[in-house]
């Protein structure tokens, strides 16, 4: 808002007397064209061009925004009194200056809402308590926002500090300034976010996923994630944890334990037996059905007569390779392929500590079976 012309104004001839019906017209500096004049501060109520003059040839207050202008006067014939051109209008408040009503400034660049308490910035109908506007989004504003930054095409929110100050954004309330704080660390190449609570990372309606971009770096959590808090928003599920397919979710001690028992294998993927047991400085094959290498293997020898104090039935574990040696060396080792597991028997044949207890001694291989477990 400025005045342009304030009241009183009266309106003189060349003699003194005062002009009844004088006339004021206001143009744009330089030009014939009108200007808008209002007869509010609030720049709300245009007047009819020219402004008349009373029967004292007194004219009432005039505002207009910030500009320049051509100020004509006539007398009630039209007969040009003065003309003022490039009249620079600007604004000027004093310390104590109040004002009730809306404001325009420079036709939008800056407009007070008084009806609503906001403030307009390129845009006349503020829709926040402070609204930026550099062109229509197509966008709502969030109930809740009183800041909306609003743009047709690019828009952001810049925090700038020095070289060697840290740039701020603080969240907090009546009992905690900062409770939460994004920091940007320049002497240290860090951005930071802090809060004094937990940190939810949240996309979506209630689905829950934490996303780390980088061709290096490290994703490190220095506090507990707790699956019974999160109630497998973001961690893996048992379910997804069997699974073991997921690239996009993390595993608490507790799910990789449900994982491992769920997954643990209660019965071998081949079992075969080769009868009776190879005897010393021969092979033993078994050939199963995998189309893989088998990862686990256990070499059982099974008791087909009593041998050593084992009877009937009685199963000796003998692990899936020992020492071998073709001197007399007694045990064996096993060639693995995606078709077959080869035992090889040692010279000196293979040996076991008698039930009964006492030294190692060599067993029969016609009173035992060689079976053998593959996962």
């Amino acid at each position: 808002m400025v005045v342009l012309l304030n009241a009183p104004l009266q309106l003189f001839d060349s003699n003194g007397d005062t002009i009844s019906g004088g006339k004021v017209y206001v143009y744009d500096a330089g030009t014939s064209n009108a200007a808008t004049t209002y007869s509010d501060s609030g720049l709300t109520s245009a007047q009819a061009s020219p402004v008349v003059a009373d029967s004292a040839g007194r004219v009432a207050e005039m505002y207009a925004a910030a500009g320049n202008y051509r100020v004509v006067t006539k007398d009630a014939g039209d007969v040009t009194l003065e003309d003022y051109d490039d009249i620079a209008v600007s604004i000027s408040f004093a310390s104590s200056t109040t004002h009730a009503g809306p404001m325009n400034f420079d036709s939008g660049t800056l407009y007070v809402d008084s009806s609503n308490n906001r403030v307009g910035v390129g845009t006349t109908g503020p829709e926040a308590v402070v609204h930026v506007k550099s062109a229509d989004s197509g966008g709502a504003k969030i109930a809740s926002a009183d800041v909306w930054i609003e743009s047709g095409s690019n828009t952001g929110l810049q925090v700038s500090s020095g070289p060697t100050g840290h740039s701020n954004i603080y969240l907090g309330d009546s009992s905690d300034d900062d409770y939460t704080r994004l920091k940007s660390d320049p002497t240290t190449g860090e951005s930071i976010l802090k809060t004094s609570g937990n940190l939810k990372f949240q996309a979506g309606g209630t689905s829950t996923r934490v996303t780390v971009d980088g061709a290096t770096g490290d994703a490190t959590f220095g506090a507990d994630i707790s699956a019974a808090t999160a109630s497998g928003a973001w961690l893996a599920t048992q379910a997804e944890a069997e699974a073991g397919t997921a690239t996009d979710q993390l595993m608490t001690p507790e799910r990789a334990k449900q994982a491992i028992d769920a997954l643990q294998l209660t019965t071998a993927a081949y079992t075969g037996t080769v009868s009776p047991c190879p005897a010393a400085s021969t092979t033993g094959t078994f050939t199963h059905s995998l189309s893989r290498e088998p990862a686990h293997l256990q070499l059982d020898l099974v008791c087909t007569s009593a041998d050593n104090g084992f009877a009937v039935g009685d199963v000796v574990r003998i692990g899936a390779c020992s020492s071998y040696g073709d001197s007399g060396g007694t045990g064996h080792s096993v060639r693995v392929t995606t078709s077959a597991v080869v035992v090889a028997i040692g010279s000196g044949g293979l040996a076991c500590v008698p039930k009964t207890g006492g030294a190692t001694a060599v067993i029969d291989e016609t009173k035992w079976d060689l079976r053998l477990n593959a996962y």
